[in-house]
């Protein structure tokens, strides 16, 4: 239902799975999340209970950084 919601709007999933080569988030310490929303990055740090902090900024070094590493992510991930 979530990937159908999405779809309709436009927005594809895609998913990298447990390749360290592209900086996969599951084998950082602390696993940390990456977003480029439009011209603001998202960063997020996880722990055993989940999302643990969040950074939300429209610094352009920043979303330059978030950008370079969602393409590494994409060029490594398959759709869902």
């Amino acid at each position: 239902m979530v990937r159908t919601a999405l779809a309709d709007r436009g927005v594809e999933a895609f998913v990298n799975i447990g390749d360290p080569s592209v900086g996969d988030p599951s084998v950082c310490d602390p696993p940390v999340g990456v977003l480029l929303v439009g011209e603001v990055a998202v960063v997020g740090r996880f722990d055993d209970r989940g999302l643990a902090a969040l950074l939300w900024t429209d610094a352009p070094a920043v979303c330059e950084w978030a950008a370079t590493v969602c393409r590494r992510h994409l060029r490594a991930a398959e759709p869902v």
